[in-house]
This record gives structure tokens, sequence and C-alpha cells, in this order.
């Protein structure tokens, strides 16, 4: 499982999609197939 944190969003992935997601426009089929979902408040940014 590879988290992905992109601005309030937080995304999970499977590493295998998330290494055929980088084959395409940086992971998107990451992003589509994963579950995301936004972040807490107390988590901050990165």
């Amino acid at each position: 499982m590879i988290i992905i944190t992109r601005g309030i969003y937080k995304f999970e992935c499977n590493t295998r999609e998330y290494i055929l997601g980088l084959l395409l426009l940086n992971s998107f089929l990451c992003f589509l197939r994963g579950k995301y979902h936004k972040r807490k408040e107390n988590e901050g940014y990165a």
C-alpha cells in the first residue's frame, strides 16, 4: 500500500497500480482506482 498526498487529499493505492500509474500521467490510474479522501486537519501539510 502506498499513500500519496496531494494538497488536502490523500490517495491510497496498492503498489502494483502505483507503478503502472507512474508509466501513465502522474499515477493518474492510481488516483482513479485507488481510494482518496480529504486529510484530517491535524495532519498538516507535507
